[in-house]
């Protein structure tokens, strides 16, 4: 696929997305697509989640994950959150809304705090609203 049919499948698998889950926690506006070469995946993580979630914390595994193997990866963010996707111009169209529809569940699941136990907070900065959240593990 090229990039700009990357966009649009990934514009319309989040209209699904949303139609198919209506309680979803996030609406189209609240999620943003970035889209990268491989060798650009673990500095434009670094750069979304400075930009939607400053209190995330990617570790080192986790940067040479996106540069070598990771095909997308959701960034949730209090407000809105990122998407971001691997370019691969040999990716067929299925495959990739599967890929975006996983991603999207993460966001789901990440904004949704499951028995209280603050969800986004221990997964998404590694810190729980009792900590003080300048001691992150």
């Amino acid at each position: 696929m090229k990039l700009e049919e990357m966009r649009q499948c990934a514009a319309d698998t989040l209209t699904f997305f949303i139609q198919a889950m209506p309680d979803a926690p996030f609406t189209e506006g609240d999620i943003v697509f970035s889209f990268a070469k491989k060798s650009e995946m673990a500095s434009r993580a670094l750069e979304l989640c400075a930009q939607y979630c400053p209190e995330k914390i990617i570790n080192g595994s986790q940067l040479n994950h996106l540069r070598k193997s990771i095909a997308a990866n959701a960034l949730i963010g209090r407000e809105k959150s990122a998407v971001l996707v691997h370019i691969d111009s040999k990716i067929g169209k299925k495959v990739f809304r599967r890929i975006i529809i996983h991603e999207l569940m993460h966001v789901f699941c990440g904004k949704l705090e499951m028995d209280g136990e603050h969800f986004i907070d221990i997964y998404g900065s590694g810190t729980t609203p009792d900590v003080d959240p300048e001691d992150k593990a």
